[in-house]
């Protein structure tokens, strides 16, 4: 399985635990991976910050500034 589908397979019960959260206010995302979980936030949350250690795991930063525009 790669790697993209490891993190889907781990980030969909979350994503549905987080749904159910009240809108608003501030998300951290804290080994953000390639930040599905993140952009499934969007839209929910003011302010979304998401933080990756690994850089080989978290998208481009073209990517990162378009999910910060978005939010």
């Amino acid at each position: 399985m790669n790697q993209d589908a490891d993190s889907r397979r781990e980030a969909d019960p979350v994503i549905r635990v987080l749904n159910r959260l009240n809108q608003g206010g501030v998300f951290f995302d804290i080994g953000a991976n390639v930040g599905e979980v993140s952009e499934a936030m969007i839209g929910k949350c003011s302010k979304i910050v998401a933080v990756e250690a690994d850089p080989g795991r978290s998208k481009s930063s073209r990517h990162a500034s378009a999910l910060t525009r978005s939010v």
